[in-house]
């Protein structure tokens, strides 16, 4: 994985946490941010 697609992946799993925090569905964020659930939590 180059530097600039694990620089997108840590951004997307900030996003994600922000969601989770927000109450958000998990399946939900799984989807959209194309992260695995083990990857959010």
């Amino acid at each position: 994985m180059t530097l600039a697609e694990q620089s997108k992946q840590e951004g997307r799993i900030e996003v994600a946490r922000s969601m989770l925090k927000k109450g958000l569905n998990t399946q939900v964020i799984v989807e959209v941010t194309r992260l695995t659930k083990e990857q959010i939590s």
